[in-house]
Protein backbone atom coordinates (compact mmCIF):
# COMPACT_ATOMS: atom_id res chain seq x y z
CA UNK A 1 0.00 0.00 0.00
CA UNK A 2 1.17 3.53 -0.80
CA UNK A 3 2.42 6.21 2.47
CA UNK A 4 1.28 9.40 2.62
CA UNK A 5 2.30 12.26 4.66
CA UNK A 6 -1.24 14.83 5.39
CA UNK A 7 -0.56 18.20 6.10
CA UNK A 8 -2.39 19.90 8.60
CA UNK A 9 -5.22 20.61 6.92
CA UNK A 10 -5.23 17.18 5.88
CA UNK A 11 -4.33 17.15 2.27
CA UNK A 12 -1.98 15.04 0.80
CA UNK A 13 1.50 16.42 0.94
CA UNK A 14 3.68 13.34 -0.67
CA UNK A 15 3.24 9.68 -0.92
CA UNK A 16 4.65 6.04 -2.36
CA UNK A 17 3.21 5.59 -5.87
CA UNK A 18 2.49 1.87 -6.00
CA UNK A 19 3.80 1.89 -9.72
CA UNK A 20 6.94 3.96 -9.86
CA UNK A 21 8.05 2.64 -6.17
CA UNK A 22 9.53 6.22 -5.80
CA UNK A 23 7.80 8.77 -3.32
CA UNK A 24 6.68 11.90 -5.36
CA UNK A 25 5.11 15.33 -4.45
CA UNK A 26 1.17 14.94 -4.66
CA UNK A 27 -0.84 18.22 -5.60
CA UNK A 28 -4.35 16.83 -7.05
CA UNK A 29 -6.18 19.01 -4.44
CA UNK A 30 -8.56 21.95 -5.65
CA UNK A 31 -8.25 20.06 -9.29
CA UNK A 32 -11.01 18.57 -11.46
CA UNK A 33 -9.55 19.36 -15.16
CA UNK A 34 -5.58 20.94 -15.70
CA UNK A 35 -4.61 22.99 -18.44
CA UNK A 36 -1.03 22.42 -19.72
CA UNK A 37 0.26 25.73 -20.95
CA UNK A 38 3.60 26.84 -22.54
CA UNK A 39 5.74 29.59 -21.28
CA UNK A 40 6.10 32.69 -23.05
CA UNK A 41 8.91 33.70 -24.54
CA UNK A 42 10.69 37.08 -23.56
CA UNK A 43 10.71 39.31 -26.82
CA UNK A 44 14.26 40.07 -26.56
CA UNK A 45 14.72 36.35 -27.15
CA UNK A 46 12.68 35.53 -30.44
CA UNK A 47 13.64 37.01 -33.41
CA UNK A 48 10.12 36.23 -34.93
CA UNK A 49 8.81 38.92 -33.11
CA UNK A 50 9.71 41.35 -35.53
CA UNK A 51 8.68 38.94 -39.08
CA UNK A 52 5.41 36.59 -37.56
CA UNK A 53 3.02 39.17 -38.26
CA UNK A 54 1.17 40.97 -41.14
CA UNK A 55 -1.64 43.05 -41.84
CA UNK A 56 -4.40 41.92 -44.10
CA UNK A 57 -7.48 43.56 -45.38
CA UNK A 58 -9.76 40.85 -45.45
CA UNK A 59 -11.93 39.95 -42.60
CA UNK A 60 -12.54 43.46 -41.01
CA UNK A 61 -8.24 44.14 -41.17
CA UNK A 62 -7.46 40.84 -38.99
CA UNK A 63 -4.18 40.15 -37.83
CA UNK A 64 -2.41 37.92 -39.82
CA UNK A 65 -0.47 35.43 -37.48
CA UNK A 66 2.79 32.91 -38.43
CA UNK A 67 3.72 31.38 -35.64
CA UNK A 68 7.15 30.12 -34.75
CA UNK A 69 8.68 26.79 -35.84
CA UNK A 70 7.37 23.91 -33.37
CA UNK A 71 4.21 25.18 -32.37
CA UNK A 72 0.81 23.27 -33.06
CA UNK A 73 -0.31 25.12 -35.65
CA UNK A 74 2.10 25.85 -38.47
CA UNK A 75 0.02 27.58 -41.01
CA UNK A 76 -0.79 31.18 -40.62
CA UNK A 77 -4.07 31.99 -38.71
CA UNK A 78 -6.14 35.39 -38.70
CA UNK A 79 -5.89 36.18 -35.34
CA UNK A 80 -9.77 37.53 -34.86
CA UNK A 81 -11.05 34.59 -36.75
CA UNK A 82 -8.83 31.80 -34.53
CA UNK A 83 -10.91 33.95 -31.27
CA UNK A 84 -13.95 32.95 -32.51
CA UNK A 85 -13.04 29.00 -33.50
CA UNK A 86 -12.18 29.34 -29.67
CA UNK A 87 -14.25 31.28 -27.49
CA UNK A 88 -17.82 29.81 -28.70
CA UNK A 89 -19.89 31.80 -26.41
CA UNK A 90 -17.84 34.45 -25.22
CA UNK A 91 -19.56 38.11 -26.14
CA UNK A 92 -16.23 39.80 -25.46
CA UNK A 93 -13.43 38.06 -27.11
CA UNK A 94 -10.24 39.45 -27.66
CA UNK A 95 -10.05 42.74 -29.88
CA UNK A 96 -7.24 42.54 -32.36
CA UNK A 97 -8.51 45.68 -34.66
CA UNK A 98 -6.18 47.38 -31.83
CA UNK A 99 -3.30 46.45 -33.42
CA UNK A 100 -1.68 48.49 -36.15
CA UNK A 101 0.61 46.97 -38.40
CA UNK A 102 1.59 43.72 -36.61
CA UNK A 103 0.76 41.50 -34.11
CA UNK A 104 3.33 38.81 -33.03
CA UNK A 105 2.40 35.40 -31.95
CA UNK A 106 3.22 36.09 -28.71
CA UNK A 107 1.54 38.99 -28.10
CA UNK A 108 -1.60 36.93 -29.58
CA UNK A 109 -1.16 34.36 -27.03
CA UNK A 110 -0.89 36.91 -24.18
CA UNK A 111 -4.36 38.04 -25.32
CA UNK A 112 -5.83 34.32 -25.82
CA UNK A 113 -4.55 33.39 -22.69
CA UNK A 114 -5.82 36.55 -20.38
CA UNK A 115 -9.56 35.91 -22.28
CA UNK A 116 -9.18 32.25 -21.23
CA UNK A 117 -8.80 32.97 -17.99
CA UNK A 118 -11.69 35.55 -17.57
CA UNK A 119 -14.06 32.61 -19.58
CA UNK A 120 -13.51 29.63 -17.08
CA UNK A 121 -14.12 32.06 -13.50
CA UNK A 122 -16.89 34.41 -15.41
CA UNK A 123 -18.41 30.45 -15.34
CA UNK A 124 -18.20 30.26 -11.47
CA UNK A 125 -14.62 28.21 -12.08
CA UNK A 126 -11.24 28.57 -9.62
CA UNK A 127 -8.10 28.16 -10.96
CA UNK A 128 -5.06 27.76 -9.62
CA UNK A 129 -1.67 28.44 -11.74
CA UNK A 130 1.80 27.19 -10.78
CA UNK A 131 4.88 26.51 -12.90
CA UNK A 132 6.61 23.36 -13.51
CA UNK A 133 9.47 21.89 -11.51
CA UNK A 134 11.41 22.38 -14.75
CA UNK A 135 10.04 25.66 -15.52
CA UNK A 136 9.29 24.74 -19.56
CA UNK A 137 5.20 24.09 -18.38
CA UNK A 138 2.80 25.81 -16.80
CA UNK A 139 -0.24 24.32 -15.15
CA UNK A 140 -3.74 25.67 -14.24
CA UNK A 141 -5.48 23.70 -11.64
CA UNK A 142 -9.31 24.10 -12.75
CA UNK A 143 -11.90 23.46 -10.11
CA UNK A 144 -15.74 23.94 -9.23
CA UNK A 145 -17.50 24.14 -5.65
CA UNK A 146 -20.26 22.27 -4.88
CA UNK A 147 -22.76 25.16 -5.25
CA UNK A 148 -21.88 25.55 -8.81
CA UNK A 149 -21.55 22.00 -9.30
CA UNK A 150 -25.42 21.14 -8.19
CA UNK A 151 -26.27 24.48 -10.36
CA UNK A 152 -25.06 22.70 -13.31
CA UNK A 153 -26.49 19.48 -12.60
CA UNK A 154 -30.11 21.07 -12.79
CA UNK A 155 -29.85 22.68 -15.42
CA UNK A 156 -28.15 20.27 -17.22
CA UNK A 157 -30.58 17.60 -15.82
CA UNK A 158 -27.81 15.11 -14.85
CA UNK A 159 -28.97 11.95 -13.52
CA UNK A 160 -27.94 11.00 -9.99
CA UNK A 161 -28.45 7.75 -7.69
CA UNK A 162 -31.37 8.48 -4.89
CA UNK A 163 -29.58 7.41 -1.42
CA UNK A 164 -30.79 5.54 1.31
CA UNK A 165 -32.64 8.32 2.86
CA UNK A 166 -34.85 8.70 -0.11
CA UNK A 167 -36.23 4.92 0.12
CA UNK A 168 -36.58 5.30 3.78
CA UNK A 169 -38.81 8.41 3.68
CA UNK A 170 -40.75 5.99 1.11
CA UNK A 171 -40.62 3.32 3.63
CA UNK A 172 -38.81 1.10 0.84
CA UNK A 173 -35.72 -0.50 0.26
CA UNK A 174 -33.04 -0.18 -1.97
CA UNK A 175 -33.70 -3.16 -4.88
CA UNK A 176 -30.88 -5.45 -5.23
CA UNK A 177 -29.27 -7.18 -8.24
CA UNK A 178 -28.66 -11.19 -7.88
CA UNK A 179 -25.40 -10.70 -6.02
CA UNK A 180 -27.13 -8.72 -3.71
CA UNK A 181 -25.61 -5.26 -4.54
CA UNK A 182 -27.87 -2.06 -4.23
CA UNK A 183 -29.15 -0.51 -7.67
CA UNK A 184 -31.01 2.19 -6.85
CA UNK A 185 -33.28 4.36 -9.41
CA UNK A 186 -31.39 7.28 -11.39
CA UNK A 187 -33.55 10.56 -11.30
CA UNK A 188 -32.26 14.11 -13.01
CA UNK A 189 -30.83 16.32 -9.97
CA UNK A 190 -32.94 19.00 -8.30
CA UNK A 191 -31.29 21.38 -5.63
CA UNK A 192 -34.84 21.52 -4.06
CA UNK A 193 -34.21 17.73 -3.27
CA UNK A 194 -30.34 17.23 -3.33
CA UNK A 195 -31.02 15.65 0.01
CA UNK A 196 -32.05 12.68 -1.22
CA UNK A 197 -29.07 12.01 -3.76
CA UNK A 198 -26.05 10.39 -3.18
CA UNK A 199 -23.14 12.61 -3.46
CA UNK A 200 -21.34 13.39 -6.55
CA UNK A 201 -18.23 11.42 -7.42
CA UNK A 202 -14.71 12.76 -9.32
CA UNK A 203 -16.27 11.34 -12.78
CA UNK A 204 -19.67 13.60 -12.46
CA UNK A 205 -17.43 16.78 -11.20
CA UNK A 206 -15.52 16.10 -14.81
CA UNK A 207 -18.66 15.82 -16.71
CA UNK A 208 -20.30 18.57 -15.21
CA UNK A 209 -17.27 20.88 -15.03
CA UNK A 210 -15.88 19.30 -18.81
CA UNK A 211 -19.56 19.58 -20.65
CA UNK A 212 -20.35 23.36 -19.49
CA UNK A 213 -16.84 24.64 -20.27
CA UNK A 214 -17.62 23.21 -23.96
CA UNK A 215 -20.16 25.24 -23.97
CA UNK A 216 -18.18 28.67 -23.73
CA UNK A 217 -14.39 27.43 -25.59
CA UNK A 218 -13.73 24.68 -28.13
CA UNK A 219 -10.97 22.96 -26.17
CA UNK A 220 -9.38 21.24 -29.24
CA UNK A 221 -9.44 24.36 -30.85
CA UNK A 222 -7.33 25.83 -27.93
CA UNK A 223 -4.76 22.61 -28.28
CA UNK A 224 -4.56 23.09 -31.95
CA UNK A 225 -3.63 26.63 -31.88
CA UNK A 226 -1.30 26.39 -29.22
CA UNK A 227 -2.57 28.10 -26.34
CA UNK A 228 -2.60 25.16 -24.26
CA UNK A 229 -0.92 21.95 -24.76
CA UNK A 230 -3.26 19.41 -23.52
CA UNK A 231 -5.69 19.18 -20.76
CA UNK A 232 -6.11 16.25 -18.31
CA UNK A 233 -8.71 15.03 -16.03
CA UNK A 234 -7.64 14.45 -12.68
CA UNK A 235 -7.50 11.60 -11.22
CA UNK A 236 -7.15 11.93 -6.98
CA UNK A 237 -3.91 10.12 -5.58
CA UNK A 238 -6.54 8.93 -2.52
CA UNK A 239 -9.17 7.75 -4.67
CA UNK A 240 -7.05 5.82 -7.14
CA UNK A 241 -5.06 4.07 -3.96
CA UNK A 242 -8.32 2.80 -2.65
CA UNK A 243 -9.02 1.26 -6.22
CA UNK A 244 -5.14 -0.75 -5.71
CA UNK A 245 -5.66 -1.72 -2.19
CA UNK A 246 -9.21 -2.89 -2.59
CA UNK A 247 -8.73 -4.01 -6.18
CA UNK A 248 -5.06 -4.53 -8.04
CA UNK A 249 -1.86 -5.17 -6.03
CA UNK A 250 1.70 -5.46 -7.68
CA UNK A 251 2.38 -7.07 -4.82
CA UNK A 252 0.04 -10.48 -5.98
CA UNK A 253 1.79 -13.10 -7.81
CA UNK A 254 -1.20 -13.88 -9.23
CA UNK A 255 -2.52 -12.10 -11.92
CA UNK A 256 -5.94 -13.75 -12.25
CA UNK A 257 -6.44 -11.84 -9.04
CA UNK A 258 -5.88 -8.49 -10.82
CA UNK A 259 -9.62 -9.30 -12.16
CA UNK A 260 -12.00 -6.83 -10.63
CA UNK A 261 -14.92 -8.35 -8.01
CA UNK A 262 -18.33 -7.62 -7.80
CA UNK A 263 -17.72 -5.04 -5.02
CA UNK A 264 -14.92 -3.38 -7.28
CA UNK A 265 -17.21 -2.39 -10.25
CA UNK A 266 -19.05 0.56 -8.01
CA UNK A 267 -15.31 2.16 -7.24
CA UNK A 268 -14.82 1.81 -11.13
CA UNK A 269 -17.82 3.27 -12.12
CA UNK A 270 -16.61 6.00 -9.86
CA UNK A 271 -13.36 6.78 -11.18
CA UNK A 272 -13.38 5.93 -15.03
CA UNK A 273 -17.03 6.05 -15.40
CA UNK A 274 -19.52 3.81 -16.49
CA UNK A 275 -18.56 1.97 -19.98
CA UNK A 276 -15.54 1.05 -18.86
CA UNK A 277 -16.94 -0.58 -15.52
CA UNK A 278 -19.55 -2.49 -17.54
CA UNK A 279 -16.93 -3.96 -19.29
CA UNK A 280 -15.34 -5.45 -16.11
CA UNK A 281 -19.15 -6.64 -15.36
CA UNK A 282 -18.84 -9.54 -17.71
Amino acid sequence: SGRMKKAADGHIEHALVPSLGEEIDIDDDSATLVFILPVLWDEDDDDSDNEDASSSGEDGGSMLISPPAGMPVSAPFKASKAAKEVFLGSKDRPDFSAYEGKMSYRMWQKAMRTELADVILSQGFSIHSFLSVDKDVIFWKIDITEERMQKLAERMMYRLPFNEKAYEDVDMTIPTDRNGWPIPAYAAFQEATKDYFEDFKSIDRIRLLVNHLRTVIDLDRLAEYGVIQRYLHVGHYAELMRLHEQWVSFKVSDPTTWLPRNVDIFEIRNFFGEEIAFCFSF
